[in-house]
């Protein structure tokens, strides 16, 4: 998803200037059929329809002449433009109003430890990640009622990278998915490719002025309640938000700083892993590692 977002963002960038992805929808047909190999890719774009306030497209990833990733996206500003003014009917609820929603982490990433990446994530030489401990009891013994909810914080390790609203696809991919926890599939070897994703952009990314919020690091919450046939398919709920700046130790109203980026749903289903190993051997050569 990420690289598809990019490719469009850069499309779109002079047609559309001023307008960010609101809402980004992915579908994706069979499980053998998802795998996209490094290598070049093309991505279709075609435009839906334009509105006074948003423009939708449909975009296609094509790799080795296979419709890999089917997408459709809206377009839409996230930010009053210059000389707008905020009316009745555009409205924005943020801290310190009692109506909107806090950062649903307990633990400022100061005080959370730095934990290990997996290791067969190709990227792992690029994040960091650290966990909010008071998430971590329920990845072993599941919360009253069912279902997962999981916490951490990720960097991006560079120095020089920055936030971007591409990011925000590769991150709504970051989780801990509730078959990867269940007894019955620990001894397997399996993979868990998306079906179908949805995110939505909510506030923007915060600018390198503002003092609160970090440019390399988000807090993404997810949460996993059903897994059922065909396939394990299970579904998942995220939630994105900016983290605190790299440099700042916890204050006691940190939390009313942060602000939400994107929510994301997805479904998605359990196969073999050799499904994944054979397709990606079988794609076009590698070009080299790839950074995000």
């Amino acid at each position: 998803m990420a690289p598809l977002c990019k490719a469009i963002n850069a499309e779109y960038a002079n047609k559309f200037e001023g307008q960010d992805p609101r809402t980004v929808y992915s579908g994706q047909v069979d499980p053998e059929w998802t795998v996209i190999s490094v290598g070049p890719f093309e991505v279709h774009i075609r435009d839906i329809k334009t509105g006074k306030g948003f423009k939708n497209i449909a975009a296609t990833l094509v790799q080795n002449g296979e419709e890999k990733v089917l997408t459709h996206m809206i377009f839409g500003r996230l930010t009053l433009p210059e000389g707008g003014r905020q009316d009745d009917f555009n409205l924005i609820v943020e801290p310190p109003s009692p109506y909107a929603s806090r950062i649903p982490f307990h633990t400022h990433p100061s005080n959370c430890k730095i934990a290990r990446t997996v290791s067969r994530y190709g990227f792992r030489n690029y994040i960091q990640s650290a966990r909010d401990p008071v998430y971590l009891p329920n990845a072993k013994i599941p919360r009253k009622g069912g279902g997962i909810e999981w916490a951490e914080y990720v960097t991006l390790k560079d120095a020089e990278d920055r936030l971007t609203a591409p990011s925000m696809a590769f991150f709504a991919d970051t989780f801990l998915s509730l078959p990867v926890i269940l007894p019955d599939l620990k001894s397997l070897d399996f993979w868990l490719p998306t079906m179908v994703m949805t995110i939505e952009f909510k506030f923007p990314i915060p600018k390198p002025s503002n003092p609160h919020c970090s440019q390399r690091t988000v807090a993404i919450f997810s949460r996993g309640q059903f897994v059922n046939s065909p396939s394990s398919r299970h579904d998942i709920y995220l939630e994105i938000w900016t983290a605190p700046n790299d440099t700042t130790e916890e204050t006691d109203d940190w939390k009313e700083h942060q602000r939400c980026l994107a929510v994301a749903t997805q479904m998605a289903v359990v196969v073999p892993a050799d499904v994944n190993r054979k397709k990606g051997k079988s794609g076009t050569p590698a070009l080299g590692k790839a950074k995000l």
